[in-house]
Parts: C-alpha cells; structure tokens; sequence
C-alpha cells in the first residue's frame, strides 16, 4: 500500500511539471539554505533531484529535523498559499535542483489550470493526514508516560506507607 501511495505522489508531482513547462529551475549546492524559518513566504519549490533537510529552530535555538525530503518533492508551499513566512528551513544536504513555483504560477494553476492545483491539494493533504496520524501516536505515547508516572508515584508512596506504619 505504501509503495501505491508513492506512485501517486510521485505522478502527482509529474504532472505538476508537465502542466507548468515555464517553472523557473535553480541549483542549490550542498549546505546551502533554500529558505529561512521566518523569512516572507514568496515561493514554492518542487525538487527535482538532490536531497534536503526541512527543520525548525525553537526559541531556545534548538534544531528539531522534521524531514528529509528526497526525490520529487514539493516544499515551501504552505507559505505560499497561506501568504506567510516559511515555518521552517529547507537546506540542501547535495547539489540540488529545484523549481520554483511563484505566486503568479499560483494564481494561473487556479485560474487555467484547476487540475494542477488538484495535485497540490492532494499533496498537502497527504502531509495533513501524515501529520494527524503522528499526532495520535505522540498522544499514545503522552498517555503511556502519564500512566507510567502515576505507577511510579503509586509505588513510592506503598513503599513510604510501608516504612513508616501508623
């Protein structure tokens, strides 16, 4: 099922070639940084070859990796759509070769071009449900600790009962 899953996409992205020939194509070397967390949103990319690492800096300047997108891929485009800043970084971990998707191809997808900007809905989909189903598993996983603790707490407390009886 999962290999059916990465046809799709994989066609999906396809056809966002095919449908926009005019895409602007960029090189990216290895460590070079594709966008910024907090930077103005202004494009989308879709890679084409190469690797990248997408990642979020907390406050306390900690690096949390989110993905390594690798292949055909497309990032940057919540920003895009939304007309925000880019809520991560995207580095280049090779040479990279990206298409860069502007607000104007945007614009002509919805306009002249629905079913290419199906494909983008699609692919933002995909990452929702991937990230709900993440979601439920970290809530598991929360729970299972909570529960773990208040074994913990139960515990300590028989044992101080038992060496301090009334």
């Amino acid at each position: 099922m999962i290999d059916k899953e990465e046809d799709r996409r994989r066609e999906d992205r396809r056809q966002i070639e095919r449908r926009d020939p005019d895409l602007k194509e960029k090189i990216f070397k290895k460590g070079d940084i594709i966008f910024k967390q907090g930077d103005p949103g202004r494009c989308a990319y879709l890679l084409k070859s190469g690797s990248i690492e997408i990642f979020k800096t907390t406050e306390e300047r900690e690096k949390i990796s989110i993905s390594i997108l690798e292949g055909k891929a497309l990032l940057g485009e919540m920003s895009l759509i939304e007309k925000s800043t880019y809520s991560v970084t995207a580095v280049a971990l090779e040479e990279c070769k990206l298409s860069e998707i502007t607000e104007e191809q945007l614009s002509f997808l919805c306009k002249h071009k629905p079913q290419g900007l199906m494909i983008i809905l699609k692919i933002v989909i995909h990452r929702l449900r991937a990230t709900m189903e993440q979601v439920s598993k970290l809530e598991k996983q929360i729970k299972e600790m909570i529960a773990e603790n208040e074994m913990r707490k139960q515990r300590r407390l028989e044992k101080k009962r038992n060496k301090n009886p009334l």
